[in-house]
């Protein structure tokens, strides 16, 4: 039996914690050491499911607000809490439906009914300023009503 490779540096944090559990539990998904362990993320025709203290939490599409990513974490952002998940940005792009989100960075896809302001180089949803980058302005510009 491969055992999983992770490690964590003391004094550590809370996100450093999520993180390295996150890589064990990918690592004994991939190894298929442990089969019964859930995905990350479940996507559904209105919703997601998380894994989040041991159980899958529901996440309604309509409430995330954007997802960022840090290399291969993703952070899902909705109005009420940020969920730190083990997963590619490029994972959760494919998975999403692409008629409610769109990606604008290298680091970040946006709900699209969430934006506040849309500027040449960057958006905001609520008070966080997000950057638009020149490879995807095009397609968000096509993709929302300008009056």
């Amino acid at each position: 039996m491969t055992h999983p490779r992770a490690f964590i540096t003391k004094p550590f944090n809370k996100l450093n914690l999520q993180r390295t559990v996150a890589l064990v539990v990918e690592q004994l998904r991939e190894n298929k050491t442990c089969r019964n362990i859930a995905p990350v993320v479940e996507v559904m025709n209105d919703r997601i499911f998380v894994r989040h203290n041991g159980k899958m939490e529901k996440l309604l599409l309509k409430d995330i607000l954007y997802i960022e990513a840090d290399r291969n974490y993703c952070t899902i952002k909705t109005t009420a809490a940020s969920h730190v998940i083990s997963s590619t940005l490029k994972t959760m792009a494919e998975k999403l439906p692409a008629s409610q989100f769109i990606r604008v960075h290298r680091s970040y896809i946006v709900n699209i009914s969430k934006l506040d302001v849309v500027t040449e180089g960057h958006l905001e949803i609520g008070r966080k300023v997000i950057p638009l980058s020149k490879t995807h302005k095009e397609r968000l510009f096509g993709r929302i009503r300008m009056i």
